[in-house]
């Protein structure tokens, strides 16, 4: 799997992990490559990251940590996730 995403959007594991609704231990083990997500898991992953590179695409980069701009930016991401998973 390919995280870079998460990375160039600047968002933490913990960020992705409430995204996609894991714990960030288990997003820590498939980032670092110690154990591979499951196909369903794997589906939500996609999913996530393909909605990140949208938004980061579309200029739309988080605001710095605590901001309240990133807590907004957040909040869109997983609304349009949701969105994305419901078409699905």
């Amino acid at each position: 799997m390919n995280f870079q995403a998460i990375e160039s959007a600047g968002m933490s594991q913990r960020e992705f992990a409430e995204l996609v609704g894991f714990s960030r231990p288990t997003v820590n083990q498939w980032m670092n490559g110690r154990v591979r997500p499951s196909s369903a898991h794997r589906a939500i992953i996609v999913r996530a990251i393909k909605s990140i590179e949208l938004f980061v695409e579309k200029g739309a980069l988080p605001q710095p940590r605590g901001s309240d701009q990133r807590a907004e930016y957040l909040t869109a991401l997983a609304k349009h996730l949701s969105r994305q998973s419901k078409t699905k």
